[in-house]
């Protein structure tokens, strides 16, 4: 009994160093002669550039250590309770002799503003498999002081900051008058919101977070007729289509024959279905996309392209001619897709696009794609000749057009955090 204490007690050594030196580098540190910090830089930075809606704290550390035994490291969590940060990495790495050096770097950003100049505690959390004792942990305790940043990447002067800071906002589309803008927001809560062209005035139109079981609720589409549609779901159990009449504020569900994915639902123009997207988690999945038309009335479902073995990065319905648009991921084709008659042609061949958004004229269209510097931004074709419109160094998830054609809203993950942002064509 006595030995086993022991060797618990060796499986589980928490070791405490408090250290005042800020930013570590040079010498290195020794922790129990079995873990040695090599270098680690830990700064916050006060990041206030201009063209941002708010400033933002920036976490960012840089850690490199080895072991004096044959082991690996399994672990690293940076905490700071003052600026309300606490994030957890895990490493699936190999057990390795002595002396090979594990490296990891990490940047997190904060809404809890601290001012520059404030000398900030945080420690660092480390876990290691040894070939003679698993999960041994050890703590390293120091301070940083906040410094301060203004960056020379600045976003477009013809876009502006919709949302922030309180809650992560994306996928953002305009009303049918153009009046309001609706949010998916999936971070501080798990929501649908909305405010108006401005970015202000914020309304939460549908929550989450007390829903009664794990669930995927989807992004949304709003419908011609002042309502709003989503999809909620639990996997292999059940699937709905949910409306929500925006006046009266009442919703309405729809099972479904079928286990759909955290895709829009497009309503079939004149019609009571749907297009939507299978959940590739479901036991009846077998491998490729399909894009599923569920019938609200019969909860019957037609499958799209089912001889066909495809990957499906986006899909929309042109609001002139009310044709199927399908963005075929790897073959860098867009298909127009015919419901009534299931005829199908290339619409655009060569094209390497993310998400492909048609204008209101039903001619023009706006597209996400990778640019020179290997990031997803913004390009329209306006009368047949291409535009990029973003040029910030990030990735643009989806966009929606504004019903007059003059603007475009979207969400990127601008400094780290997913916000969403219009700009002015």
């Amino acid at each position: 009994m006595k030995k086993n204490i022991q060797v618990l007690l060796l499986a589980i050594i928490i070791i405490l160093v408090n250290c005042s030196d800020e930013n570590i580098n040079d010498p290195t540190i020794v922790l129990d002669d079995l873990l040695v910090i090599d270098s680690l830089a830990v700064k916050i930075i006060y990041e206030d550039t201009p063209g941002f809606k708010y400033p933002v704290i920036s976490h960012y550390y840089s850690v490199v250590t080895h072991l004096k035994e044959k082991g690996a490291m399994s672990y690293y969590s940076y905490n700071c309770e003052i600026g309300d940060v606490s994030t957890d990495y895990g490493i699936d790495s190999r057990s390795s002799e002595p002396g090979h050096k594990f490296r990891h770097h990490e940047k997190y950003w904060s809404k809890k503003i601290i001012e520059v100049g404030s000398k900030v505690p945080y420690y660092i959390n480390f876990m290691a498999d040894l070939e003679s004792e698993l999960n041994v942990q050890f703590t390293y305790n120091s301070t940083t002081e906040v410094s301060y940043s203004s960056s020379e990447v600045r976003p477009e002067f013809t876009s502006r900051q919709l949302t922030g800071p309180e809650i992560n906002y994306s996928s953002p589309q305009y009303s049918n008058e153009g009046i309001w803008i609706y949010y998916r927001s999936y971070r501080d809560n798990n929501a649908i919101s909305r405010t108006n062209a401005d970015g202000e005035g914020y309304e939460e139109i549908e929550s989450f977070d007390n829903l009664p079981y794990h669930v995927g609720a989807s992004l949304f589409e709003l419908l011609d007729d002042n309502k709003l549609v989503y999809v909620l779901r639990k996997t292999n159990e059940f699937s709905k289509i949910v409306i929500k009449d925006l006046q009266t504020m009442i919703s309405t569900e729809y099972e479904t024959k079928a286990y759909l994915w955290d895709s829009n639902p497009i309503r079939i123009p004149k019609t009571n279905k749907f297009l939507t997207h299978q959940d590739p988690n479901s036991g009846s999945y077998n491998g490729s996309d399909r894009l599923l038309i569920v019938d609200l009335e019969t909860q019957e479902i037609d499958t799209l392209f089912n001889n066909r073995d495809i990957s499906i990065s986006s899909y929309s319905i042109n609001p002139v001619d009310e044709l199927i648009y399908i963005n075929i991921r790897y073959e860098n084709e867009i298909i127009k897709y015919n419901y009534q008659t299931k005829e199908s042609e290339i619409f655009l061949a060569d094209v390497e696009y993310e998400y492909f958004k048609f204008f209101p004229n039903g001619v023009d269209y706006g597209f996400t794609k990778r640019d020179e510097n290997g990031f997803l931004n913004i390009f329209v074709n306006l009368n047949g000749i291409e535009k990029q419109i973003t040029t910030y160094p990030s990735n643009i998830h989806r966009l929606n057009i504004s019903p007059d054609g003059t603007k475009i809203v979207f969400s990127t993950e601008r400094r780290g955090e997913t916000q969403s942002w219009v700009v002015n064509l």
